[in-house]
């Protein structure tokens, strides 16, 4: 049952990770969106996607290096700039990057926190599932510790 309850629950926290992607417009390429995975081992849950998706969450700080062919593919995928001219301006992105770090907001949209925002808007629904998968546990534990004879009585919670 509990296998059932966290596919149930990943299935979820998968939609709410695309819903914030979208709402956040990191969604140009849809490669992160494709690589949004969910695991269920026993009583785990695992939740998988690109590396670069902790980036998109926390932002990036000012010094370090940032790759020129993400944002290549993503200037050409927006509609920014034709493929000949995405390279010199994503050459100058990186720089900026590199030299600023990334933005909190951008044109009134918070470009941060999709995975901290998805999490949050899920635990309403992680607390109903496992609240219903807690109830269904002890209303069977129940039924076993007062059946006799072939008869069970059904106590609901």
């Amino acid at each position: 049952m509990a296998g059932k309850s966290l596919n149930k629950l990943g299935q979820k926290l998968k939609e709410r990770l695309l819903q914030e992607l979208i709402l956040q417009d990191h969604n140009a390429v849809g490669e992160l969106a494709g690589s949004i995975k969910y695991q269920v081992n026993g009583n785990e849950l695992k939740v998988f996607a690109k590396k670069y998706a902790l980036i998109l969450n926390q932002g990036r700080s000012s010094g370090s290096y940032v790759p020129i062919a993400p944002i290549t593919k993503w200037l050409v995928a927006k509609g920014i700039a034709s493929p000949e001219q995405a390279r010199r301006i994503a050459f100058a992105v990186s720089k900026s990057i590199q030299k600023s770090g990334t933005r909190v907001n951008y044109n009134g949209k918070s470009k941060r926190g999709f995975i901290d925002k998805a999490l949050n808007k899920a635990k309403v629904d992680i607390s109903r599932e496992y609240g219903k998968h807690f109830r269904e546990q002890v209303q069977m534990n129940i039924k076993r510790l007062i059946s006799s004879g072939g008869k069970t009585i059904d106590i609901q919670l």
